[in-house]
């Protein structure tokens, strides 16, 4: 699935969204002009639409999520080696694994390119991810410049973690202010 398409996705979600919203602040509107109701119905009214509107909003906002992180899970299995790993394979892997965790910023670079050099794709590999998930420029631009094949992929990886990290406006799309 393309970017395109999950970007379009999820402005879909994100009109659902508004339009719970508006339905919701046009609920208390016509809940505060009925007359006929007390004080004390009103306000359980207004818990109901509340929690209505609440429950919808958070069943989009986690739809949202998992086409993101479907979309990552996606990028990432296009990056990584084909097949199972043999045994001696996994030990490598929990090793480039502890090796980037250590890493800082300065030192993953170098520590990339002479894996390159070596053909240490699981601890490149490593490197690359902790690269994107602390967004280190230069590091994931040395990846790609050695792998440029997968440039398109590491580049819209990237978007879609830049955009899963943006949590503050998904938030404010999917809020509900309790009356």
């Amino acid at each position: 699935m393309g970017l395109e398409t999950i970007e379009s996705e999820i402005e879909d979600l994100r009109d659902q969204a508004k339009n719970h919203q508006e339905g919701y602040a046009r609920a208390l509107r016509e809940i505060d002009a009925d007359t006929s109701l007390s004080d004390s119905g009103k306000r359980d009214l207004k818990t109901q639409e509340f929690e209505a509107t609440k429950a919808a909003l958070s069943k989009l906002r986690a739809e949202e999520q998992r086409l993101v992180d479907a979309a990552i899970s996606r990028r990432k299995a296009q990056i990584e080696a084909p097949g199972r790993p043999a045994a001696s394979e996994i030990i490598s892997y929990r090793d480039a694994q502890d090796r980037a965790a250590r890493l800082k910023a300065d030192e993953a670079v170098s520590v990339l390119e002479r894996a390159l050099r070596q053909s240490d794709m699981v601890l490149a590999h490593a490197i690359f991810d902790k690269a994107l998930t602390n967004h280190w420029g230069s590091v994931i631009d040395t990846f790609t410049a050695a792998k440029p094949e997968l440039r398109v992929v590491v580049q819209e990886l990237k978007q879609l973690n830049e955009f899963s990290e943006a949590s503050l406006e998904r938030t404010m799309r999917y809020l509900t202010l309790q009356p």
